[in-house]
């Protein structure tokens, strides 16, 4: 056999085990793994570069269903620009969809969105339909998980539309089953209950159980929310024996704990506790932090209504340390996710909007480092006042932050509180803001979830105010940045910075400020969600302590 022969059987083995890998990466996601490096070891060896680009792009598949997502984002890139060097449009535009698809699981949801964006306009360029349905779809469960709702539902509309007229039911699943949680949000039950059955309908068709397994959820979900419980649980069971039957133990135990919470809804608190237990076992076995803190959480408060103050006591600390993990694990990702945010900066198609911003940009990379050795500091300090300090300081060393503040939202007065706000040498301590004063930006910026960025106020104010008044404290600004503070889609309040100067603000600082308020808004809940632990943990040991006591007494 020839030389060439040789070379071109090769390439064909090396493509069949492509194939292979790639027909499996959503059902079988970790047999496609191992094709799939197969594929990619054998493709280096000789240099085959669609072979690596290929395997590679299956590789960053499979890691949504595996939830290694920092991973899967950087096999993706890297097949992107290999896809990009050989002219693959098609294949391009296929992996900035699983690109966007692992940062959405990141919960990185303004990059999932660029991504999708580039998916989009490579798909609509070759005119693939098929590619800007999914890529619709990518882009609706974006909107919907934070609470865009309608936005969403345009999105998957559009989507369905595209899928039935070129008559493709494997994306025509994902937008009904999008649609379901869609109505669902909003509370439209009867449509909810329609498109997640017909998503079933289908996903049984085509033997979609991953898909499936997520409908029958939604429809145990919706069901509960209708009070109809014994549909629900059906619903629920057929969930759970999907999920069982696939090995997805996350998705297991998160149906688990769904279904703890519609006995909660029942008032049987015994069958509650009997289900939240097999969701601990099963979370702590996958070492699953977050349903254990969501199981353990909802036992030790079954458990104080039972009034068996021990077993409370016993959930409360596996439920605190849960939380403390999950808090740490945050931070490592954080600094992740700015590693890799710089990373999405360097790619090809990313490269233009660095040169746009300049000289502003040569130190960017230095900035996500010094950024993430700052978020460290933010997410570690559980008082606010500490929190207000630690960031104006930074602030300062990266922008004109003359004017500075945090603004926290607090539910029961409806009122924005800034316990501290720096100005220059000033301070001022507890100035707030009602949320229906429609006058004040911070109000504008919190019940809109708005970024505001003037350089000029008194020219820009009226953007977004009918009527400018005088502030509070301190004295009349020419620039300012407001920004929402979110966390897990929820405003917990703003943050500002302030300056004397014109044109002291560009995207460039509205950049830095937007990823330290990642941090912030952790670091607000963390002190929140520690403060009221805290109290929990001292309560319980009290009620320990005196249930002993009597239980000496009795003695």
């Amino acid at each position: 056999m020839s030389v060439l022969s040789q070379s071109e059987n090769l390439v064909r083995e090396i493509d069949d085990l492509n194939n292979q890998a790639w027909s499996l990466n959503s059902e079988n996601p970790l047999k496609a793994i191992e094709l799939a490096n197969l594929a990619l070891s054998r493709s280096e060896n000789i240099s085959y570069g669609f072979g690596i680009a290929v395997a590679k792009k299956t590789l960053g598949a499979c890691c949504i269903w595996t939830f290694e997502n920092e991973e899967g984002v950087q096999y993706c890139l890297e097949s992107a620009q290999l896809f990009k060097s050989l002219k693959d449009k098609l294949n391009e535009a296929s992996v900035y969809y699983y690109s966007g698809t692992n940062l959405f699981y990141l919960k990185e949801y303004e990059q999932a969105l660029v991504h999708y964006k580039i998916s989009y306009d490579l798909n609509l360029k070759i005119n693939n339909e098929l590619g800007m349905a999914d890529v619709l779809i990518g882009k609706g469960t974006v909107y919907y998980t934070i609470d865009q709702n309608d936005k969403a539902l345009s999105l998957l509309l559009e989507s369905e539309k595209i899928c039935k007229k070129i008559k493709n039911k494997n994306s025509l699943v994902k937008a009904h089953e999008g649609l379901g949680e869609t109505y669902y949000n909003l509370k439209k039950y009867d449509k909810a209950i329609l498109y997640f059955g017909s998503c079933v309908a289908f996903c049984k068709e085509l033997a979609a159980h991953n898909t499936e397994a997520s409908a029958f959820d939604g429809l145990g979900r919706t069901y509960s929310a209708l009070q109809r419980y014994e549909d629900a649980i059906d619903n629920y069971e057929c969930s759970l024996k999907l999920k069982k039957d696939l090995g997805l133990k996350f998705g297991e135990a998160a149906t688990l704990n769904n279904i703890g919470k519609l006995y909660i809804r029942k008032n049987d608190t015994k069958k509650a506790i009997e289900v939240y237990v097999q969701a601990y076992q099963l979370s702590e076995k996958i070492r699953s932090r977050k349903n254990v803190y969501r199981s353990t959480e909802k036992l030790a408060e079954l458990y104080e209504l039972e009034g068996n103050t021990t077993e409370a006591f016993k959930y409360y600390k596996i439920f605190h340390h849960a939380v403390e993990e999950e808090r740490n694990l945050k931070n490592k990702k954080l600094t992740k996710n700015f590693e890799q945010q710089h990373k999405v900066l360097q790619s090809q198609t990313e490269k233009a909007i660095i040169e746009e911003r300049g000289k502003e940009q040569e130190n960017f990379s230095d900035q996500l480092t010094l950024m993430s050795k700052i978020g460290q500091q933010i997410i570690s300090s559980f008082d606010v006042e500490t929190i207000v300090k630690t960031v104006y300081e930074s602030v300062n060393g990266l922008m004109d932050a003359t004017g500075f503040g945090i603004g926290i939202y607090h539910k029961t007065d409806h009122v924005i509180m800034f316990p501290l706000f720096i100005e220059g040498e000033e301070r001022f301590e507890n100035l707030f803001y009602e949320i229906k004063d429609i006058n004040r930006l911070a109000a504008v910026c919190f019940n809109n979830t708005q970024e505001i960025i003037l350089n000029d106020v008194r020219a820009e104010i009226g953007k977004y105010i009918k009527q400018s008044q005088a502030p509070k404290a301190g004295k009349e600004v020419e620039s300012l940045i407001y920004l929402p503070l979110i966390y897990k889609e929820n405003v917990l309040g703003v943050i500002t910075v302030q300056s004397f100067n014109t044109n002291s603000y560009s995207n460039y600082h509205l950049n830095i400020l937007k990823n330290l308020a990642t941090y912030i808004a952790i670091a607000l809940e963390n002190a929140k969600l520690y403060h009221e632990q805290e109290l929990k943990v001292v309560e319980l040991e009290k009620t320990f302590e005196n249930a002993r006591l009597v239980s000496e007494i009795g003695k």
